[in-house]
């Protein structure tokens, strides 16, 4: 287990939460009461989560969901009667992502399908040609990972086959140590929704600054806000001194040299060593501030525009410290989306939040019902696709051109 534990700790955290979903699924037992069809964890029904929908797998599920007498609810349902009833499922579809609106919103339609979507508040784009600063950012990220307008998703919830739910602010990262763990590069930019996969600190600059003005800032190790009870300070100054190396070298040019890494860790070394209080920790108060401000807004933002409760919250990254319980009762939630770790949990009540499961999309064809697969085969699905990620994660250190781990003080 510590092995797991340090080998985790290397992979980015969007990719680290599908390792831990395994892990969780596989400890629990869940995956042999799933295909049996036997009472679940929680007495709830089954919930999948969808991140990019596939087309065509997406109308195979949906298939078989409507050959085997399956019923969707939508999770404000999953309090009625209706939800103890046999064959219920639930579809989830975290961030609203495009493919929500162009693959997933019209196979819904066409079978008849309820489903929830979980929004990113603070990082839904602009209209064309009326993009902010702040939506600019939010329109970045890879084609798959680009998310849905706000006219887009009144479109849709206006037919009611899909609610909206929250799923936070801004998913929101925060560094945690004062551990080097890489600089911003041009590859690294740009590579999810509203560069999500980059500290707060980060993420603002290039909101305030632009893309330029943040390469070669140094970034610490980080965690989900949700999942913390500390919050790094990193010194403007010393963010300073490393971006203007980068600057004076060129700008994107200065990555172009084979010995960039070492100048710029060299640059980083003088630095710290020239900046007095170059770390400095947010109080209590300042991080729950922050962590009432990203569930609060959230959810406030969404009855406005959708005008219709919203009390469950999806998890960004899947996790979060019960230390932050008091904090999403106190915002309005009544009930949080993880992964697959409440399913091992006793208490599902805890904190006055009802705590549901989750599981990743390629395990819906294993319920029971004619053309089912089998646990192995939807692993060994899963297994390829966790593979693909962890290549893709390996790339996108390179993107961030990380560093070995060290003590930066």
């Amino acid at each position: 287990m510590d092995v797991y534990r340090r080998w985790r700790h290397r992979v980015a955290w969007m990719y680290r939460k599908n390792l831990d979903d395994l892990y969780w699924m596989l400890r629990s037992g869940l995956w042999r009461r799933l295909q049996s069809g036997g009472i679940l964890p929680g007495g709830q029904p089954p919930i999948f989560v969808f991140h990019t929908v596939k087309a065509d797998r997406f109308r195979d599920q949906l298939a078989f969901l409507a050959a085997n007498g399956y019923k969707t609810l939508r999770v404000s349902e999953l309090s009625s009667p209706a939800a103890a009833a046999e064959r219920c499922v639930a579809l989830t579809f975290d961030d609203a992502r495009r493919s929500l609106f162009d693959s997933a919103f019209p196979l819904l339609r066409e079978f008849g399908f309820q489903a929830t979507a979980f929004v990113v508040t603070g990082c839904v784009p602009g209209e064309a040609g009326h993009a902010s600063g702040h939506e600019r950012e939010a329109e970045t990220g890879l084609p798959e990972t680009r998310l849905c307008t706000w006219p887009e998703m009144e479109a849709m919830a206006a037919t009611g086959r899909i609610e909206f739910q929250s799923h936070t602010h801004r998913h929101v990262l925060v560094e945690t140590e004062p551990v080097l763990v890489g600089f911003v590069t041009p590859a690294a930019l740009g590579r999810e929704f509203a560069n999500t996969h980059l500290p707060l600190r980060v993420r603002e600059l290039i909101t305030e600054r632009g893309e330029e003005a943040v390469l070669g800032a140094p970034v610490f190790l980080s965690a989900p806000l949700l999942a913390t009870d500390r919050c790094l300070r990193v010194s403007p100054k010393l963010t300073g001194l490393c971006t203007e190396v980068v600057r004076r070298g060129g700008g994107r040019r200065f990555f172009e040299d084979p010995g960039w890494r070492n100048r710029l860790r060299e640059a980083y070394e003088r630095a710290l060593r020239s900046v007095r209080d170059a770390f400095d920790w947010a109080t209590a108060d300042e991080l729950q501030g922050l962590v009432r401000e990203e569930l609060g807004r959230a959810r406030a933002e969404l009855e406005a525009r959708m005008g219709q409760p919203v009390q469950h919250l999806c998890l960004p990254w899947f996790t979060a410290s019960r230390r932050h319980f008091g904090a999403m009762r106190q915002c309005g939630y009544r009930a949080v989306h993880w992964g697959a770790q409440p399913a091992s949990w006793r208490n599902h009540q805890e904190g006055g939040l009802r705590h549901l499961w989750r599981l990743d999309e390629v395990f819906l064809r294993t319920l029971p019902g004619e053309g089912s697969i089998s646990m192995g085969e939807a692993l060994r699905i899963r297994f390829r696709e966790a593979t693909r990620l962890w290549r893709e994660s390996s790339r996108r250190q390179g993107a961030l051109g990380r560093t070995a781990s060290s003590n930066a003080k």
